[in-house]
């Protein structure tokens, strides 16, 4: 597990350092990689970073609003369960955007009520 850890570890620097060199393509695969090593290994914490930092490269650098939506749901429920409210809340507002995007007015509505309920 240890070695897992450490696995992972060095894939989020790996994406750190892509990020800073625009390469968005290949954070976003090291950061996937991380969270599945995070998630194999319970260790919530890094998983949710994880996700944040792929839904991040997803909406803002490549404009991949289906894999940014995927992954803001998954953020969402792994942030209810641990109680972290600020990445809870970052979710719900990317979910708005997204659904704002495709014109889906009623879903972006509903979200928007869970995320008034939030606050």
């Amino acid at each position: 597990m240890i070695a897992l850890k450490t696995r992972a570890i060095e894939l989020e620097s790996k994406a750190k350092q892509a990020k800073r060199m625009r390469n968005y393509e290949d954070a976003a695969k090291f950061h996937f990689e991380a969270a599945k090593i995070y998630k194999q290994i319970g260790d919530e914490k890094n998983l949710m970073t994880a996700l944040y930092n792929q839904v991040w490269i997803y909406i803002e650098k490549k404009g991949d609003y289906e894999n940014a939506y995927k992954k803001s749901v998954d953020l969402e429920a792994l942030a209810l369960k641990l109680g972290h409210k600020e990445f809870y809340l970052n979710s719900l507002e990317n979910q708005i955007a997204i659904h704002k995007s495709w014109g889906e007015k009623d879903k972006a509505r509903q979200k928007m009520e869970e995320l008034k309920a939030a606050k």
